[in-house]
């Protein structure tokens, strides 16, 4: 009897596409029963994306190869760990054995044929606890004599095992104290790699929840192995930030090969190959604690990254040694596009607002300096009120909502025009313009986390007069949450007013931003609806990984046939240390601020 197959997707429409069409194409699909397990959305800025893979699967039911498909849909957020293990548990106590997957896999045409002949072949050896579909790609196997080895490492990527394997599994851990103490027993479970035991602490503290680690840990428990086939039956496609543990996937590389016949009997004295897979994963946990230092050498920047509507790539301005670019305002303006955007100085610790356009090449001018204010300036949102031209960028570090107006319109000269005595105000996008009175859609931050902010409503009226101008509070939220800032101005587009918002966490200013469609803003209240998330894995920049770490999604903006954003990203440079030690400089700094 073929084993079943159990897929776990989650928000990734496209890569749960991608799998499924490659398990379409499997020999003995057609003898095969799926069992699709969804969870439902952690939040709101979820719902969207789990929702149109829900859709997808639901279609893909009707038109699978497979024998029988049946989809669980889970009704509330269980994470990934305790979706595998319930799902897995459920299944197998059915059918005595499983082959499980992920969304971000894709697997070669033989990928059943060979973990079901592999399973029945290892069912009554008591010494090896897994079967795995994808193998790392060593130099080793090149020249390798057998189709198998194995390792005393379990793989997640496509894998398979049996009840009486599974079972066995301590989810708790409970002999952890005891094992942390044990040199001679953390030295034997470090012979999967290096990283082995850090994982587990890791896991044990609460630190990350894998299901994974703690699968591993309990195959040392019981002295088994697992095999793993010469060549790799998976790919991994989920290394793209999409996915809730992922980063760059080219170390986990490897090149799939059909078959059709393998000898599945291993030499366990031959350790080699399995030597090579155990100093594969060590050499990557000595990156990872390289990389923990490397920061050392960066600086925490943004860079803009924009593209026009007839171009398919995404062009980069980088920042440079003495200044970073960030939240852009895109402004068609006397038919041409321009861009407002704080450009933040170095060595001054503090932001200017600066503007530039694009040229007859489709190009983004580096900004030219236009407002500079003996305090920190951002988010210059620029707006036209009765044929004038006003800004009103962010300037909380005055303690002000100012508004600057063009000068003979001319995009390199403005004015202070009218300055409001109004703390903690940042990010200010104009919600309505009418003949007497404009709206401002504001954000105040949290003074006890900066991370967190919440939505202000202001009326302004009479902006042509200075005599008669008023700024009043016309509705405010209630709670200070994580997203809650604006992340550009408001967008119309055919699916109405779209509301720019950045989603921040405890750790990261902007890591994602959400369009959300606002179905009600007045002195009653705010009510929208998500209808994108865009992060980082949607904008496809071209910029050097050794150089650049990406981080988010910081400010979003769209006019015309200009989209741009910015990233926020961690630069590697000489010139970062540099920067680091000198705002440290007694003679720079002066009361925490940089001078």
């Amino acid at each position: 009897m073929q084993a079943p197959v159990v897929l776990f997707v989650y928000n990734r429409k496209k890569h749960t596409q991608k799998v499924l069409e490659s398990l379409n194409d499997n020999i003995g699909a057609d003898k095969s029963e799926l069992f699709i397990f969804s969870d439902a959305p952690a939040d709101n800025t979820e719902k969207e994306n789990v929702s149109r893979v829900r859709e997808y699967i639901d279609k893909y039911r009707y038109s699978s190869k497979f024998k029988r498909v049946e989809i669980i849909y889970a009704k509330k957020n269980k994470g990934l760990s305790a979706s595998l293990i319930e799902g897995i548990t459920q299944i197998i106590n059915q059918y005595g054995k499983i082959i499980v997957l992920e969304d971000d896999l894709v697997l070669s045409p033989d990928f059943l044929l060979f973990m079901n002949r592999a399973l029945d072949y290892y069912e009554n050896d008591d010494k090896i606890w897994s079967i795995s579909g994808f193998t790392p790609n060593l130099r080793i196997l090149r020249h390798y004599k057998h189709d198998v080895f194995c390792g005393c490492r379990g793989y997640c990527w496509g894998w398979a095992t049996w009840k009486d394997r599974f079972e066995k599994v301590d989810w708790e851990v409970n002999t952890y104290d005891a094992f942390i103490k044990d040199k001679k027993a953390k030295k034997e479970f470090n012979r999967g790699g290096m990283d082995m035991t850090p994982l587990l602490k890791l896991q044990h503290d609460g630190k990350i929840n894998s299901w994974a680690i703690r699968w591993c840990y309990q195959e040392y428990l019981e002295n088994m192995l697992t095999i793993f086939p010469r060549y790799s039956k998976v790919r991994n496609t989920g290394f793209d930030g999409s996915g809730t543990n992922s980063g760059s996937g080219n170390v986990f590389r490897a090149e799939l090969r059909e078959e059709n016949d393998w000898d599945f009997d291993y030499d366990e004295k031959d350790v080699k190959a399995f030597n090579k897979l155990r100093d594969y994963h060590s050499k990557l946990y000595i990156r990872q604690i390289i990389g923990k230092y490397w920061y050392l050498l960066t600086e925490y920047e943004y860079c803009l990254v924009y593209r026009l509507a007839d171009e398919k790539e995404y062009r980069v301005l980088k920042p440079d040694f003495g200044r970073w670019y960030a939240d852009p305002i895109p402004f068609f303006f006397e038919n041409k596009y321009y861009v407002f955007t704080e450009v933040f100085d170095k060595l001054k610790g503090k932001g200017y607002i600066g503007v530039s356009h694009i040229d007859s090449n489709g190009r983004l001018t580096k900004p030219v300096k236009i407002i500079e204010e003996p305090f920190h300036m951002s988010f210059p949102n620029v707006f036209v009120y009765k044929e004038e031209v006003y800004m009103v960028p962010e300037c909380s570090a005055s303690g002000q909502v100012r508004i600057y107006q063009m000068d003979k319109r001319n995009v390199k000269k403005w004015n202070l025009y009218y300055a409001f005595e109004k703390r903690n105000i940042v990010d200010i996008a104009v919600h309505e313009s009418s003949d007497s009175k404009i709206c401002f859609l504001a954000s105040e931050l949290n003074v006890k986390n900066p991370y967190q902010a919440r939505v202000l409503l202001y009326e302004v009226n009479n902006l042509s007069d200075r005599n008669k101008i008023q700024m009043n509070l016309m509705w405010q939220q209630k709670e200070y949450t994580y997203a809650a800032r604006n992340g550009g101005n408001f967008i119309s587009n055919d699916r109405g007013e779209l509301r720019v918002v950045q989603h921040s966490t405890k750790d990261i200013y902007g890591k994602f931003i959400t369009l959300n469609r606002v179905k009600q803003l007045n002195r009653d209240g705010l009510e929208e609806e998500i209808i994108k998330k865009i992060s980082s894995a949607d904008i496809p920049a071209s910029l050097p990984s050794f150089i650049y770490r990406v981080w988010g999604v910081h400010t979003y903006g769209h006019v015309g046939r200009l989209k741009i954003v910015d990233l926020s990203v961690q630069r590697f440079s000489l010139g970062g240390l540099f920067m680091k030690v000198y705002r440290r400089l007694p003679f720079v700094r002066k009361d925490g601020v940089v001078r």
